[in-house]
């Protein structure tokens, strides 16, 4: 080609369409904004109804799947604590998929409140429970929710870092899954609830509660807002 010119002769129209997109997003959200506002007008009137949207929002297997029967339970006991009894436990939430966690069970014959304890990114449920002697930015969490007098069962969440050994990307899993309809929230919020579903029928179990940090907190608050079995909830 025999017309040439330097790289920055469009600088001002790439602006120009930068600018516009940002236009375009200020807009739109101060619509979302209205939009919002009056479509949780009556949010504590009908609950149920806005619960279910939710649902729908996150996707399978939240909304359009129900299974009435106990998921198949895997436990090892771990180790003897001072006042407590560790166990890994594995639970199939869906055929095929197994969600894992430690169960820190109190000791004694009365009910006591059962706690969801939920990491963030890069966490897992050995971490935050001093497992590898320092717990990082999660301040000893786990135990301090324990010292409750309560048992607490921490799920592992597809966030662990890669140095754990087992690589992925979350986001092209959670894309394929919204490709058929899903998303990684909605299986693994699905799966906490199932979680419920099986410490419910434990005679060791009085009620629940949920406590989460940093993508945790994220969970809780969704989770929370969805199974309305957890009756306190600190994100």
């Amino acid at each position: 080609m025999r017309y040439q010119e330097d790289k920055t002769n469009t600088k001002e129209r790439k602006q120009e369409y930068l600018n516009g997109l940002e236009r375009l997003i200020a807009t739109r959200q101060q619509e979302a904004a209205k939009k919002r506002s009056a479509y949780c007008k009556d949010i504590f009137v009908d609950p149920t109804r806005y619960r279910d949207d939710l649902k729908q929002m996150l996707g399978w297997p939240l909304a359009g799947h129900n299974d009435e029967a106990l998921p198949g339970v895997t436990s090892e006991k771990l180790s003897d604590e001072d006042g407590y009894t560790v166990y890994r436990m594995g639970f199939e939430i869906l055929d095929g998929v197994t969600l894992s966690g430690l169960l820190f069970k109190a000791d004694g014959e009365e009910k006591k409140p059962l706690v969801l304890v939920q990491h963030g990114g890069a966490g897992t449920p050995e971490l935050i429970s001093g497992m590898y002697g320092s717990t990082s930015n999660y301040n000893d969490m786990l135990q301090r929710v324990r010292q409750h007098g309560v048992h607490v069962f921490a799920p592992q969440l597809l966030l662990w870092h890669e140095s754990y050994g087992v690589s992925y990307d979350r986001k092209a899993i959670d894309a394929k899954l919204k490709r058929v309809g899903s998303s990684i929230a909605a299986v693994e919020i699905y799966g906490l609830t199932r979680i419920l579903d099986y410490f419910e029928q434990q005679d060791f179990v009085l009620n629940f509660g949920m406590v989460g940090l940093s993508y945790g907190g994220f969970y809780t608050l969704f989770t929370t807002a969805i199974d309305t079995r957890i009756q306190t909830a600190i994100s």
